[in-house]
C-alpha cells in the first residue's frame, strides 16, 4: 500500500514538474487590440494604433501620422512579434495557460446536489440578474453576519470583471434551477485557476455559491463578485439587443419634439404681431410702394444730413438746445475694436527662448500705429478716464504720469511694483483730493482762459484731447488735460496741464508750491522744478503729441489765485529720458506682456537673460 502512494505521489510530482517546464508563448489572436483590426495600417483609428503599439512595449505619444510610421517601422523590422507582450498584466497570458490546461484548477468541495456535467457556454436561458441581485446576495444575505458585512468584495469584484479575470462561464438548467460553473483568476498567484459553482433560482434570485479560495468559504468572495457582474453585464447586453430588434414604429412614442421655428431677420417695423385664428382665411400683406424714385430718396438723405448739421452749427453758436437734433439720422462712427491682449497666450511649455524673442518682437510691433489708428484713437478717447478703450489703450504702455517713476528707476531697485502699476494689475487708487481735482479741471480751465485774456492773450482756446499714442514710439502714450490755441505765441499749438494742490489754512499758492517741490525759485520768479515728476509728464506729453511747449496750471484749494508757466519742451532733456524708458520697456514690461509671471506672483522675467 505505502509503495502504491509513492507511486502515486512521484507520477504527481512529474506531472507538476513537466507543467512548470512546459512555455506557453502568446500570439496576437491572444491578446486583445494585439492585432490591427483593418487590412491597412492608415485606415486604422488612433485608439486601435495606440493599443497595438503597447502590445508590444512601444512609445504611443504623437499625431496619427506618426503612429503609422511606428507601426510600419516594427512590421518591416519583425518587431510586432519578437516583441510582443501582455499590456494587461497577464492576465491574457494567465487566459491561455486556464484554456491549455497548464493552471492548477481549485475545485470547491460541493454535494451531489451540485451536477458535475451538461454546462453549456450558452447563458440566454438565464433569468435577469440586476446589480440589486448582486447586492441582495452579497450583502444583505448575511444574516448571521449583517455588522461584519462590507462591500469591498462588490469593489474587488467588479475590478476583476472589468479586468478580464472572468475566463468561462456555463450554465446548466435543472429542476427549476440554474447552474453556473465559473473560472476566475486570483489575484496574485500564477499558477492555478479557481473554479466558482453558483445556483440561482427560475426568477433570478441567487441561492447559494460556492468558491474554494480562502474567502469563498460563505460562498461571498471576489471571485463569485465578478462572476455575477459578469452575468449582469450580460443581462444588460442582452437587453439592449432585444430592444433594438424591434422597429421603432412598434414602440410608443417616447419623446415628441416640435421642430424650432426660424424666421428671417427683419427690422421690428416690419414684423406683423397677429394673434392666430385658423378659422379665417389668412390675408396678404400688401406691399407699400412709394410713388417716389430711389433718386428722389437719395436726394432727401442728403438734404436731412444737411440740415442736421445746420441744427448742429445754429445749436453750437446760441448755445440753445435744439430737439430737431435728437429726431434727425445721423452717422455714428464705429468704434475701434481693441484685442484683450497683445498676443495669444502660449500654448506649449516651457517656452524656448528663441520663441520668446519672436514674441517679444512681435508685441512691440502690435502696439505701433499708423497716423489714420492714432487719430481714431484720439478721437474715441476724449472722455479719457470716463470711457473703456481709454484704459484699455493706456494698459500696456508706459504713460506720461508713469514717466518720473521709470525714468529715475535705478538697477539695484526690483521693478515688480512699478511693471503691476503699468499694466493696471493693482487697483489704482483715487483719493477724494484727486476726486475734487477732476472736478475742478472745466473750472480751472475757465479760470486760465480768463488769466491768458486779462494779460492780452485775446483769441485762445482750450479743447478736450484724448488719450495719444507716439509715432516712432508705440509703447509711449499721454492724456494731456487739453490743446491749446493761441494765435499770440510764435507757434501757435500747444499744450494744458492742470493740476489742483491741497493748500494749509492760511498758506499762499506760492508757498504751498515750493514746500511740495512742484517749484523753485529762481530769480524772484517760480519755475516748474525740472526734478518733480510734473516736469517728466509734462515732457512726455509733448514728446508724444508733438506739440512744444505747455501751458502748467496750478489753483490751490484754499485760494482763488492761480500759477501758470509756459514750459517748453527741451530736446537735450528729454535725450536723457527716453533711453530709460525705452529700456525699462524693452526689459521687463514687453516679457510681462507675452509671458505673464508678476500677474500670477511668479518670478519676473527679464529680456536680457533670455
Amino acid at each position: 500500500m505505502d509503495c502504491l502512494k509513492g507511486q502515486i505521489f512521484q507520477i504527481n510530482l512529474a506531472e507538476s514538474e513537466s507543467k512548470a517546464k512546459l512555455t506557453v508563448k502568446l500570439t496576437q489572436e491572444d491578446i486583445p487590440g494585439a492585432k490591427l483590426p483593418r487590412d491597412s495600417v492608415e485606415k486604422c483609428s488612433v485608439v486601435q494604433l495606440k493599443r497595438w503599439l503597447l502590445c508590444r512595449g512601444a512609445k504611443t505619444t504623437g499625431t496619427k501620422k506618426a503612429l503609422v510610421s511606428r507601426v510600419h517601422d516594427y512590421i518591416k523590422h519583425g518587431f510586432d512579434v519578437k516583441y510582443l507582450r501582455d499590456p494587461d498584466g497577464g492576465v491574457n497570458l494567465l487566459r491561455k495557460k486556464a484554456q491549455l490546461g497548464v493552471l492548477e484548477n481549485q475545485e470547491p468541495e460541493v454535494k451531489d446536489s451540485f451536477p458535475k456535467e451538461g454546462f453549456q457556454p450558452d447563458i440566454k436561458a438565464l433569468p435577469k440578474i440586476s446589480f440589486g441581485t448582486v447586492w441582495r446576495f452579497m450583502i444583505e444575505g448575511v444574516e448571521c453576519k449583517k455588522q461584519l458585512s462590507t462591500a469591498k468584495p462588490l469593489v474587488k469584484g467588479f475590478n476583476f470583471f472589468k479586468s478580464g479575470h472572468v475566463l468561462y462561464i456555463g450554465h446548466l438548467q435543472q429542476n427549476g434551477k440554474h447552474y453556473i460553473k465559473s473560472q476566475v483568476l486570483p489575484s496574485m498567484k500564477k499558477d492555478k485557476v479557481y473554479t466558482c459553482y453558483l445556483v440561482i433560482s427560475s426568477l433570478g434570485k441567487m441561492l447559494r455559491a460556492h468558491c474554494k479560495c480562502p474567502a469563498g468559504i460563505d460562498g461571498r468572495c471576489n471571485h463569485v463578485a465578478s462572476t455575477l457582474f459578469a452575468l449582469e453585464n450580460y443581462c444588460k447586453v442582452r437587453e439592449k439587443l432585444d430592444e433594438s430588434d424591434e422597429s421603432c414604429t412598434s414602440k410608443p412614442c417616447k419623446w415628441n419634439v416640435p421642430r424650432k421655428r426660424k424666421g428671417a431677420i427683419q427690422p421690428i417695423n416690419e414684423m406683423t404681431f397677429v394673434k392666430h385664428d385658423y378659422t379665417k382665411e389668412k390675408k396678404i400683406r400688401k406691399l407699400h410702394h412709394s410713388p417716389v424714385n430711389a433718386n428722389q430718396n437719395a436726394c432727401r438723405d442728403e438734404n436731412k444730413s444737411r440740415f442736421f448739421e445746420m441744427m448742429k452749427e445754429y445749436q453750437r453758436v446760441s448755445g440753445n438746445t435744439v430737439a430737431w437734433t435728437h429726431i434727425l439720422p445721423q452717422e455714428v462712427k464705429k468704434l475701434q475694436d481693441v484685442k484683450d491682449s497683445l498676443l495669444s497666450p502660449v500654448k506649449c511649455h516651457p517656452v524656448s527662448a528663441k520663441e520668446l524673442k519672436e514674441k517679444f518682437e512681435k508685441a512691440k510691433r502690435n502696439l505701433m500705429v499708423d497716423d489714420l489708428q492714432r487719430q481714431d484713437i484720439e478721437e474715441q478717447t476724449r472722455g479719457q478716464s470716463n470711457t473703456e478703450l481709454w484704459h484699455r489703450h493706456r494698459q500696456p504702455r508706459i504713460t506720461a504720469t508713469k514717466c518720473y517713476r521709470v525714468a529715475v528707476q535705478r538697477e539695484s531697485t526690483s521693478p515688480t511694483k512699478i511693471i503691476k502699476d503699468i499694466l493696471g494689475y493693482n487697483k489704482a487708487y483715487q483719493s477724494k483730493s484727486m476726486e475734487e481735482g477732476l472736478k475742478m479741471e472745466d473750472q480751472i480751465i475757465n479760470d486760465y482762459k480768463l488769466l491768458k485774456q486779462s494779460q492780452g492773450d485775446e483769441g485762445i482756446t482750450v479743447s478736450k484731447c484724448g488719450f495719444f499714442v507716439s509715432k516712432e514710439h508705440g509703447y509711449l502714450g499721454a492724456s494731456p488735460d487739453g490743446l491749446v490755441h493761441d494765435p499770440s505765441a510764435s507757434d501757435s499749438e500747444g499744450l494744458i496741464e492742470v493740476k489742483y494742490v491741497q493748500t494749509s489754512k492760511d498758506e499762499t499758492l506760492e508757498k504751498a508750491l515750493l514746500r511740495k517741490s512742484i517749484c523753485k525759485k529762481n530769480s524772484n520768479a517760480l519755475r516748474l522744478n525740472d526734478k518733480h515728476k510734473y516736469f517728466y509728464q509734462v515732457h512726455q506729453q509733448m514728446f508724444v503729441t508733438g506739440r512744444k511747449w505747455t501751458d502748467f496750471v496750478v489753483k490751490g484749494s484754499g485760494c482763488d489765485s492761480l500759477f501758470c508757466e509756459r514750459v517748453h519742451f527741451s530736446i537735450d532733456r528729454w535725450k536723457s529720458i527716453l533711453p530709460k524708458l525705452e529700456s525699462f520697456f524693452n526689459d521687463w514690461i514687453v516679457p510681462e506682456l507675452v509671458y505673464p509671471r508678476v500677474k500670477y506672483g511668479i518670478p519676473k522675467l527679464n529680456a536680457r537673460s533670455v
